[in-house]
């Protein structure tokens, strides 16, 4: 048989100290949450459906979910039924099979009834609550006073630190890009300047070589010439033509040039 129905009038209930609506010993409350998605490489709100979640009253950790006292809800809006339905359908038989669906593990979540307490402010509930199977059903008509009002200014404080987020982060993303693009420039232009460089030191690296090379054939060829000219007749026009040889080789660093015009010059004096 089933127990008694206590029922009671319109009961306005205020929000604690933590924002959420307390009816024999369950809470009610709203689950309103937002983040950042980094999709694209753009950061982007993302914002989830406000929820309304209901679940048993935590006083602290301990009482999470006791076996003892166990209570059963059932919350109704309007089309609107959550929690443990089956347990208050009339049928007080043990042996009843319920369906899993039909059942309420921890704590409940409805996106609809949300938006219900939305749209309509000061609507209805009908709660009830039950220790279990043949005990009695304890019904409160309530409404949840500043619903609307905390709602609102929940999300309008959770849109205003995520819009604020999500500028900074297209911000510092935008600084992160410039960042890169004038390191790439810069290492582009260094890069550019020490290939320019390379080449024009090639260049006078090739010309002096040339420069040498001229140089040296020109050295030779005076060489031969004196050498040829003091195997012929030896004069003190060829002595100084060799001495002059002798110092422009000294004077260019050409030491082995030098000694090898020293010897000759050494030999055609001794003649």
């Amino acid at each position: 048989m089933l127990g008694s129905v206590s029922a009671q009038p319109i009961e306005k209930i205020k929000p604690n100290e933590n924002g959420r609506w307390v009816v024999d010993g369950f809470e009610i409350y709203m689950d309103i949450s937002c983040d950042l998605s980094g999709s694209y490489f753009i950061p982007t709100k993302s914002c989830n459906s406000p929820n309304i979640l209901i679940g048993r009253q935590v006083i602290n950790e301990k009482d999470y979910f006791p076996l003892r006292d166990i209570l059963y809800f059932k919350l109704t809006a309007k089309n609107i039924a959550l929690g443990d339905r089956w347990m208050f359908d009339g049928n007080d038989d043990p042996k009843k099979k319920v369906p899993l669906s039909d059942m309420t593990f921890g704590t409940q979540s409805s996106a609809e009834l949300f938006d219900l307490l939305i749209s309509e402010p000061n609507v209805k509930l009908k709660f009830m609550t039950r220790a279990g199977q043949g005990s009695a059903i304890k019904t409160n008509t309530i409404v949840l006073s500043d619903f609307e009002y905390r709602a609102e200014k929940i999300m309008s404080e959770i849109n205003y630190r995520y819009d604020q987020e999500e500028a900074t982060g297209r911000r510092n993303m935008l600084i992160g890009i410039i960042i890169i693009i004038s390191l790439l420039v810069i290492a582009l232009w260094l890069a550019v300047f020490l290939i320019r460089r390379a080449r024009k030191q090639l260049k006078v690296v090739k010309e002096n070589i040339e420069t040498r090379r001229v140089s040296r054939v020109a050295e030779d060829e005076v060489i031969r010439e004196v050498v040829r000219n003091a195997i012929q007749k030896i004069d003190d026009k060829s002595l100084d033509t060799l001495r002059n040889q002798i110092r422009a080789a000294l004077d260019s660093g050409d030491t082995t040039t030098a000694e090898e015009l020293l010897k000759i010059l050494n030999r055609l004096v001794k003649k």
